[in-house]
């Protein structure tokens, strides 16, 4: 009987999944980042942009260059059908068994911070538009009910897994589509959208110059869309026999990311040179028709649970390999209770999102270094390719006392230079982001230093490989 079944609890975790459990098509991942790329954040980091002081033509081309990105997170989609786990299980074949547990902690704060962030997001649409549709309504209530229905709905939808997950997403991207395009047609019938002079800006620039503002828009860009999800991958991978094509897999994440990101973060970028909105999400319901605020609502709302799940999912996995040793739908109990309190805290006591977005936004700092390493593994590593050793002390993947040193100190390197030139004002900004015009260079220098690294000592690694080691790689 297989494992994994629409509309009922997976029982897999971060378990090797078996070759007669396998199935699926390229396809569904299409689908399935289309659909998380419809989540509103990405309006809101599109609608930053033009805040950095960047005109219409910079912010394009801020966009064309992180498509450059989104094409390195597919890469790390490959490891789903080749080791057939999640992204941070299949880490340790890069890592090591106990080398990994850092970049698997980081992983799991950041999946459970930004679950609380869109659930907080989420309830604060919910207010604002029913406090304009219903002056009367206490607005107290109206956040108890939205964060309970946040909570819940995202729990029921990660808690069910991979197979639930995937074909929904199928149904709430075109959702998603058919609602974004309605609300694209609203805003150019009402003169909203065009509202702007090309070359106009709206803002001072944010640092010493053009140069050093787009550096910041791009780091905003890559952390916030592909980077963000890159350690999230392989999870929705993982179910493909593993004799799927690699490169139906990569087009196939490649194209749902980049086309609706794209779009999405463009509209961003053009409400705000139109009607300086920097904030669309939150100020897209005062310009909007009365009639259309429902709509609205639940575009916003849908594009977030197809976001959120995908991070719960995430979290519940990176639990499982951190090695808290429970099933994997109980792990996303706890991270949902986790996030509950997050989100009550957020909006009963203090407001702490936009200063914990900071924070997050530095996890650009070890995004960068290990999603490069991950990657270049993935086309340095010959085999053979042994899954039950990414749970086997002794194994092919426990390298020296459980570490892959030539990757953590790549790693480690990485980090030290992005956190160097990063510029997550005001939470830190690294001393040598003068050299850039005050911009944010941790994207490059991060990955030139932890590839420059990684990649001549694994090449020397691999030349010393025995003969035998290699025919048993073409086995």
């Amino acid at each position: 009987m297989k494992e994994n079944q629409r509309y009922r609890v997976e029982r897999h975790g971060i378990d090797i999944i078996p070759h007669d459990q396998r199935e699926g098509a390229p396809r569904q991942l299409f689908f399935n980042w289309a659909a998380a790329n419809f989540a509103m954040g990405n309006l809101v980091i599109g609608g930053l942009l033009p805040f950095l002081g960047l005109n219409f033509w910079q912010c394009l081309i801020a966009l064309l260059v992180m498509d450059a990105f989104v094409l390195v997170f597919a890469l790390t989609s490959l490891y789903g059908p080749r080791f057939g786990s999640s992204t941070m299980t299949t880490s340790r074949a890069v890592f090591g068994l106990r080398g990994n547990f850092l970049p698997t902690l980081l992983t799991w704060v950041e999946a459970v911070g930004w679950e609380a962030v869109n659930t907080v997001l989420g309830v604060l649409v919910v207010v604002v538009v029913i406090e304009k549709l219903a002056p009367g309504v206490s607005g107290g209530l109206i956040t108890a009910i939205a964060l309970l229905f946040m909570i819940a709905g995202t729990l029921l939808w990660s808690l069910l897994g991979h197979a639930t997950i995937l074909h929904l997403q199928r149904y709430t991207s075109i959702l998603l589509a058919v609602g974004f395009i309605a609300m694209i047609s609203l805003l150019v019938a009402h003169g909203i959208l065009f509202r702007f002079n090309w070359g106009h800006r709206v803002s001072s620039f944010a640092a010493n110059g053009a140069w050093g503002s787009w550096l910041i828009g791009l780091m905003l860009l890559v952390s916030s869309a592909p980077y963000g999800w890159s350690n999230f991958s392989a999870e929705y991978s993982r179910y493909l026999p593993h004799t799927t094509s690699p490169r139906r897999v990569v087009s196939s994440v490649f194209w749902g990311f980049t086309i609706v990101s794209n779009v999405v973060m463009l509209v961003g970028i053009m409400l705000s040179l139109s009607v300086r909105m920097a904030n669309p999400v939150q100020d897209l319901p005062k310009v909007l028709p009365p009639a259309f605020l429902v709509p609205f609502m639940v575009i916003i709302v849908v594009g977030l649970f197809s976001a959120n799940v995908l991070n719960a999912y995430t979290s519940g996995l990176a639990l499982q390999a951190i090695g808290v040793p429970l099933p994997r739908h109980q792990t996303v109990v706890v991270d949902m209770i986790l996030v509950a309190a997050m989100g009550f805290f957020a909006l009963y006591v203090y407001n702490f999102v936009s200063g914990f977005e900071s924070f997050l936004g530095l996890m650009i700092v070890w995004v960068t270094p290990w999603t490069a390493i991950y990657v270049a593994a993935y086309f340095l590593d010959r085999g053979p390719y042994v899954p039950e050793d990414l749970f086997r002390k002794g194994g092919r993947y426990w390298f020296q006392g459980g570490t892959n040193w030539t990757a953590m100190i790549a790693f480690l390197a990485g980090m030290v230079a992005a956190l160097l030139f990063v510029n997550d004002y005001p939470l830190f900004v690294g001393p040598l982001t003068s050299w850039v015009g005050g911009g944010d260079f941790s994207l490059v220098a991060g990955t030139v230093v932890s590839l420059g690294i990684y990649v001549p000592l694994a090449l020397r690694e691999r030349r010393s490989i025995p003969e035998a080691y290699e025919a048993a790689a073409e086995e």
